[in-house]
């Protein structure tokens, strides 16, 4: 399970480290923990793919408001009380009950990557800084936000039919004029 990209999130930094020591002893190291929608949207945005798993609320929104704000190649497991597993109707989310038993986590993820058909495929860290420079461009030049810029660059790329580091190096050529 170690090629898959895990993020955590929740409003209260101790169950988010709880859980990141649940996932370190089942062998899986997360990417990152956050607090907030926002931060964990600008955290994605280096990565293809990945699964985030959060509480019902966040920070600066719910789980509800992230599922529909994050790229379809990112799975939500979202870890809640009854009530507001009641409240979540998002297809997009996968959903599990506090109190959780030992492996309801780490089964979550296997079923998660198992379902998904899709090659798992980290960005070098050069690509990443590619797209970051391109990024970094777009947000100085017309004063996108950097989650406008990195949704720009992946249409472009999309409406193109090339890879979005690929994208992100015709910007770049394009600065350097």
């Amino acid at each position: 399970m170690s090629d898959c990209n895990i993020f955590i999130v929740f409003a209260n930094e101790g169950v988010a480290v709880k859980t990141a020591k649940m996932l370190l002893k089942d062998g899986i190291k997360p990417i990152c923990i956050c607090s907030s929608g926002m931060e964990i949207k600008r955290r994605i945005s280096y990565y293809q793919n990945g699964i985030i798993i959060c509480g019902y609320k966040l920070k600066d929104c719910s789980v509800i408001q992230l599922a529909e704000d994050i790229p379809e190649n990112f799975s939500i497991i979202m870890i809640g009380s009854a009530s507001q597993i009641d409240l979540c109707n998002n297809d997009k989310i996968f959903k599990l009950c506090v109190p959780l038993k030992k492996d309801d986590i780490t089964c979550a993820i296997s079923m998660l990557m198992d379902f998904s058909n899709k090659k798992r495929v980290k960005r070098t860290e050069a690509e990443n800084e590619t797209i970051y420079k391109a990024k970094t461009f777009l947000i100085d030049k017309y004063g996108m936000t950097e989650d406008q810029a990195y949704k720009y660059i992946r249409k472009k790329s999309m409406d193109m039919g090339i890879k979005i580091t690929h994208m992100a190096e015709i910007i770049n050529r394009k600065t350097s004029l």
